[in-house]
């Protein structure tokens, strides 16, 4: 079973991304990734966060630089991303995202 990908990163590290992506023979939903210098998680997590609970997603990969978020904002979307992968494996005993990058 191939492994999906999805990402939010800068126009600078898209095809690095996409490069390694390809390379290690992952497959991404190119028309939900987001590419741009000014990525918002939070607004992400908000449109699109269901993506990742549809047990569709095996990656997530952030390209920090890309983010416009506060600090504050970053770290609460990233905790709230592993409060949901822990009640996933701990209630169902499953894990959703395998690793988040």
């Amino acid at each position: 079973m191939q492994k999906i990908v999805l990402y939010l990163t800068s126009k600078a590290f898209r095809q690095t991304i996409d490069h390694a992506v390809k390379e290690a023979g992952l497959v991404t939903l190119d028309c939900n990734n987001v590419i741009g210098n000014t990525v918002s998680i939070e607004e992400f997590m908000n449109k699109k966060g269901y993506l990742l609970g549809d047990n569709d997603i095996d990656y997530l990969i952030v390209d920090l630089s890309a983010l416009i978020d506060r600090e504050e904002s970053i770290l609460k979307m990233w905790l709230e991303i592993e409060y949901y992968q822990n009640f996933l494996e701990s209630v169902f005993g499953i894990l959703r995202l395998d690793q988040i990058l």
